[in-house]
């Protein structure tokens, strides 16, 4: 039995499959892609034992249902360098596939499907939301900054290594901290489902790259453990991270003390400048506001080294307030607008950050937490 298959076409969706697959497998089988071959379509699936991901792909002909495993690393090598369709055979006896594409063949061991795990079903009552997939990854997007990434944090947190997302009466609204960065994200727009989640790192980051290049709707099932994302060409599953995230927006000061407009390609490229002049450990960034502008200083007493840099904004009164550089660029970065709108309470409570007029503060905000700046 066999089948023939475009080899760009089946290149490109494993791309995005060996994504999924880690370096170190628990099982040997989950270094494979399982291929299951169903009229004219086949189904492409990869896990890693948490997060399993399955992707159509059209087929140019086949002599039946066929369903194997074979090692993805080996398969995409070998796909990723060919131009033209592709027969693949395969031989029960043997335990091989031949892959023919015209002016040569190559040979590869497959394995029994029946050995690769499966999906964790969404077990009772499951709940779903359909939502367009570029909110949901523009949700993703402008979020995935502030997800803790260091192990220390990650291991007494494990909330913190994920994204929450809430669906309730007021809309969409997605959340992610490392106790330093804020990010959240609403949308009133999405008003059909109710329920909160919490979706680890790496299933962020396979979503958000699936999303980034389609269009539609998708469907968003999840129980207390699992959670699918799916449309009629993929179907992500994985299970969810355990705990209460925390209420983000508890931390947003109510009445802050300065509120300024600054130009973000401005201030980024200040701090461009000045960074490497910083505290290689602390990347302490002083931040002095004055009548019409900021001073950004940054010094590394060690090595004698210092830079400062003045910026203009619309600022009114005298306020000094120290941030993590790195930080603070990642943050201003994440501003859609040419606008960046500083809202500050004193110099240890976090200071706030959002568009000045693409969207409201409602819609979008980011928090960071200051540093010590004695």
């Amino acid at each position: 039995m066999g089948f023939k298959i475009n080899s760009k076409e089946l290149s490109k969706r494993l791309e995005q499959l060996a994504k999924v697959v880690s370096q170190k497998n628990v099982m040997p089988i989950l270094a494979d892609v399982m291929m299951d071959i169903r009229g004219d379509m086949v189904v492409l699936t990869t896990s890693d034992g948490e997060l399993w991901l399955s992707l159509k792909c059209p087929i140019v002909s086949s002599d039946g249902d066929i369903k194997l495993c074979v090692n993805i690393k080996d398969l995409l090598s070998l796909m990723s360098n060919i131009d033209n369709d592709v027969t693949i055979t395969v031989d029960d006896g043997e335990s091989q596939i031949t892959c023919n594409y015209g002016n040569g063949e190559f040979n590869m061991p497959y394995d029994n499907a029946d050995e690769y795990p499966t999906s964790d079903n969404l077990q009772g009552e499951a709940k779903s939301v359909i939502v367009e997939g570029r909110k949901m990854y523009n949700a993703i997007r402008m979020t995935e900054f502030a997800i803790a990434t260091d192990t220390a944090t990650v291991t007494v947190s494990p909330v913190l290594g994920g994204m929450n997302f809430d669906f309730n009466a007021n809309g969409m609204s997605v959340s992610a901290t490392n106790r330093f960065k804020v990010a959240i994200y609403n949308d009133d727009t999405v008003r059909d489902g109710e329920g909160c989640v919490n979706i680890p790192r790496k299933t962020i980051s396979i979503i958000s790259s699936l999303l980034g290049g389609i269009d539609g709707e998708v469907k968003i099932s999840f129980n207390n453990s699992c959670i699918s994302v799916s449309n009629t060409d993929l179907k992500l599953s994985s299970r969810l991270v355990d705990g209460r995230f925390p209420d983000c927006k508890k931390v947003i000061p109510e009445s802050p003390s300065l509120t300024v407009s600054v130009k973000k390609n401005d201030l980024l490229l200040a701090l461009k400048r000045v960074m490497p002049m910083s505290n290689d450990i602390s990347e302490l960034v002083r931040m002095e506001f004055g009548e019409g502008h900021v001073t950004l200083t940054t010094e590394n007493a060690i090595f004698g080294k210092r830079a400062s840099e003045t910026v203009e904004c619309d600022c009114s009164q005298s306020f000094v307030i120290g941030f993590k550089g790195s930080d603070l660029t990642e943050i201003i970065r994440n501003v859609d607008d040419e606008d960046v709108t500083v809202e500050l309470a004193d110099a240890k409570r976090a200071g706030v950050f959002y568009a000045s007029s693409a969207y409201t503060k409602d819609e979008y905000v980011s928090l960071l937490s200051p540093s010590n700046i004695q």
